[in-house]
């Protein structure tokens, strides 16, 4: 019998957005290392974009309190 793999539930797995995928991140595990990546710079955006949940925010701390509320990797935009 031949294998044909893993059998991936949608429900579990999150998408990331078009937004996302159009920079390269294919995963959350990509959206959160290029989160890292942002760290220095993070805090000094106007454009921030939760690639989970695809909502768009205009200034940090309204980012970050999303972060923390839901537990969603935010990236920065600008």
């Amino acid at each position: 019998m031949q294998s044909i793999g893993r059998v991936v539930d949608a429900d579990t797995v999150p998408r990331v957005s078009q937004r996302a995928r159009a920079l390269g991140l294919m995963s959350v595990t990509d959206v959160k290392l290029a989160v890292l990546r942002q760290q220095p710079v993070w805090w000094h955006g106007s454009q921030y974009h939760c690639p989970v949940c695809e909502t768009d925010f205009t200034n940090p701390g309204s980012a970050a309190a999303h972060t923390i509320a839901d537990q969603h990797p935010v990236l920065r935009m600008d």
